[in-house]
């Protein structure tokens, strides 16, 4: 089954996407701070991010993503960012853009939401050519 992990300081927010993505079929684990999502990374084998880029602090969703780009087994995960901040994201598009990772504005609607998270789904089939599944986490 996919596993989507969805990370935002919102708890609201939290509880809608997990029953919007739940909805599609998706497993889903949310988290709302920064150590929760670095435990999730670590001990859960996922096949897409939905990362909001401002959670504790300012700069939180940013370490999230130096984090992964600098941990082997992780550096490939498709990461979609989601914000409210229209002016940092761009400000940061092409460095988003070199990475691939896709970028939701807040508010979105759901079908951006699903198009976003099938096509970061893809994206983890095409790197891998193996379906995520039958990788080892170790």
């Amino acid at each position: 089954m996919v596993h989507i992990g969805v990370i935002d300081d919102d708890r609201d927010f939290l509880a809608l996407m997990e029953d919007v993505l739940i909805d599609r079929g998706w497993d889903v684990t949310c988290c709302h701070d920064t150590l929760s999502a670095l435990a999730l990374f670590t001990e859960q084998t996922l096949h897409t991010v939905v990362l909001d880029i401002r959670l504790e602090t300012a700069q939180s969703g940013w370490d999230i993503l130096t984090f992964l780009e600098g941990y082997p087994r992780l550096g490939s995960l498709p990461v979609v960012v989601c914000s409210g901040d229209v002016l940092e994201l761009r400000e940061r598009a092409a460095w988003l853009q070199e990475r691939g990772i896709r970028v939701l504005h807040k508010p979105f609607d759901l079908a951006e939401l699903y198009d976003a998270v099938e096509a970061a789904l893809e994206q983890t089939d095409a790197a891998d050519g193996v379906p995520q599944q039958l990788i080892s986490t170790a």
